[in-house]
């Protein structure tokens, strides 16, 4: 989060934002006239920390978000509220996701606790990085718009210059791809002397798909002695996977009891978007892009439907 200048935020594409509401709304059988208040928006102030912050959300462990009191009064913006709703958008103003606010609380810059620094799931998750990040952040955007911005404002009672901290659940996603949050614009956050702000991101219930998740996992049989070879290698590529369209998960397991098989667990919104992906790593290996030795002496695939229970 420098505090130079960024490149601005696209519009939202609101016509496919109604359209995941609208499916969202269908699939928990909620009337529209019944329908909770919610945005849509893409989090930060540029596009690159927009998709950042969605990948945190999708793939992470980002669960709550902070924002500046006074930016709703500035933007004539609502108040975020408990059950309200936010359609979450990438750096391309597409829909993403949906999260529904648990709570919101309020507090100063110098009230937020290493707890709530860690809910949201960015850096190294301390109170010292959310501190010094959001400082910068706040900075800029509030530049942007002529403020002189100080963490010491968030101190006056009364005052619009606060922040604000939302605890999020449910993230409902489309099956395209898909996890804590630090953003001060989003519209899921507070005003006040400062808010927090909790949503859970889960496969459970506020966490239901139009369509089915599939599970693929490769069993591979590693000698003994290759195994740290093989987590080696990985973890060099641990995030290679992760803008692939509709990739929603990735987990290496680790044999004990004297087993041999590694599991390479993924996880996908559709097999369509797994043979994609595995025909792009086939054309890559091709063209000798993956030249090593393989570690694994076999391999098994293995393939799982999620069960919605």
């Amino acid at each position: 989060m420098a505090e130079n200048s960024v490149p601005d935020l696209p519009p939202v594409n609101a016509e496919a934002a109604q359209k995941m509401w609208s499916e969202y709304l269908g699939s928990r059988g909620i009337p529209l006239a019944d329908a909770p208040h919610h945005v849509a928006e893409s989090f930060g102030d540029n596009p690159a920390l927009a998709d950042e912050l969605l990948h945190e959300m999708l793939h992470g462990t980002k669960r709550a978000t902070s924002s500046l009191a006074s930016d709703y009064a500035y933007y004539n913006e609502r108040v975020p509220q408990p059950e309200d709703h936010c359609i979450v958008c990438d750096g391309d103003g597409q829909p993403r996701a949906i999260l529904r606010v648990l709570s919101v609380e309020r507090a100063s810059f110098f009230e937020v606790d290493a707890q709530f620094a860690a809910a949201e799931g960015e850096g190294d998750l301390s109170l010292e990085y959310w501190r010094a990040e959001h400082e910068k952040f706040w900075r800029r955007t509030q530049k942007s718009i002529g403020v002189d911005w100080k963490p010491e404002d968030t101190l006056q009672p009364g005052e619009s210059w606060s922040w604000n901290a939302l605890n999020f659940a449910g993230q409902w996603s489309m099956p395209t791809s898909r996890t804590k949050f630090v953003t001060p614009a989003c519209g899921e956050e507070c005003a006040g002397v400062g808010w927090k702000q909790r949503v859970s991101l889960s496969s459970k219930p506020g966490h239901e798909r139009l369509n089915m998740s599939i599970v693929v996992i490769n069993a591979l049989s590693v000698p003994g002695e290759a195994g740290p070879e093989l987590e080696k290698r990985f973890a060099a590529r641990k995030h290679s996977v992760d803008s692939s369209p509709g990739f929603e998960g990735f987990k290496l397991l680790r044999p004990v009891n004297g087993g041999d098989k590694y599991f390479v667990y993924t996880q996908w919104a559709t097999r369509e978007d797994f043979e994609n992906w595995r025909a792009q790593r086939a054309d890559a290996a091709h063209a000798g892009n993956d030249a090593k030795k393989p570690v694994a002496t076999g391999a098994e695939l293995l393939e799982f439907e999620i069960v919605e229970l």
